[in-house]
């Protein structure tokens, strides 16, 4: 048996006083009753929101009065969207977060009524949402930075082109993709020839000059999105080149040499040539030649060094 209500309550009066927007539809989705926050919410139509008044006149209501700029230029089609949406029968505690046209929010939370209707009632969550746009904002600029320091790390102050420590974490995924995938991949090695001597003519700062011409020299001859330039220490810069054969790495190898004798950068004091000149070695990955990437460094290296004994300003490959 249900216990009567206590006597003496204006039910009315305590609705009024929740601090949340209330508001009640029946199962014909007429107005049963709502609170003076609910009003509030809808300005100029508190006179008009009475027991009875159905929930598409609500509706156009609110669109006449200019309280629902998302409907705009398609009035009736938002009407009869938003009623086909309120006759559904809501889930239990379904909740959505609306903006109103003063730029605030409210959660909304329905619940359905023994026998059809609805209950539902809101709460402002402006301060809410703001915060976690603000934080939404913060995570973003974060990652922007986490990027823009990642990019940093991996790049050579001097020539702007990727440092040791990229190519080092490319040649382990090209590394691991190769066995895998069986996806191949080409190394080169390629060193200034003379580069001592340059310094000890033209100055350090002449030769910091000269490194970054040959980075930039270089990177003009990495064509494709995936080839990898960088500087691999001192002197010395590494090309990695994702999918390329023998006959690719020669052709890469060989415009590498061509660049630089191109470049003519002067060199006063080089046994070679009037110009800068470099030396390259190469080799085409194999994990039935090379154990792991060490060794396949080892192979790059060793080319290059008879590229050097060979008489330099040359390609060699393994």
């Amino acid at each position: 048996m249900a216990t009567p209500a206590p006597p003496g309550i204006d039910w009315q009066l305590l609705v009024d006083r929740l601090p949340c927007a209330v508001v009640a539809f029946d199962a014909a989705d007429r107005l049963v009753v709502c609170n003076e926050e609910f009003r509030r919410l809808h300005g100029p139509l508190a006179g008009a929101i009475e027991p009875g008044l159905a929930f598409e006149s609500l509706l156009r209501l609110s669109v006449e009065h200019g309280l629902a700029p998302e409907a705009t230029g398609r009035e009736e089609a938002w009407v009869a969207e938003r009623v086909a949406a309120h006759r559904a029968p809501p889930a239990d505690g379904a909740t959505t977060v609306r903006r109103l046209p003063d730029g605030r929010w409210r959660r909304v939370t329905e619940t359905p009524l023994p026998g059809g209707g609805r209950l539902a009632f809101s709460v402002d969550v402006t301060e809410l949402v703001q915060r976690q746009t603000d934080l939404a904002q913060l995570n973003s600029r974060l990652e922007e930075a986490r990027v823009r320091l990642e990019a940093i790390s991996e790049t050579d102050a001097l020539t702007g082109i990727a440092n040791r420590r990229h190519f080092d974490r490319r040649l382990r995924e090209e590394w691991s993709r190769l066995q895998r995938h069986g996806t191949g991949f080409a190394l080169l090695l390629a060193d200034i020839d003379h580069f001592k001597r340059y310094n000890d003519r033209h100055g350090h700062q002449a030769g910091d000059q000269c490194l970054q011409r040959v980075a930039n020299g270089l990177a003009r001859c990495a064509q494709r999105p995936a080839d990898l330039v960088a500087r691999y220490g001192g002197e010395e810069f590494a090309l990695l080149l994702p999918h390329a054969d023998r006959n690719g790495a020669a052709t890469q190898a060989m415009r590498v040499v061509a660049a630089l004798d191109a470049a003519a950068l002067p060199h006063g004091d080089s046994p070679v040539a009037p110009h800068v000149t470099l030396s390259v070695g190469g080799v085409v990955a194999d994990p039935t030649r090379h154990g792991d990437e060490q060794a396949l460094l080892a192979a790059a290296d060793a080319a290059l060094y008879r590229a050097k004994a060979e008489g330099r300003r040359r390609a060699v490959l393994d």
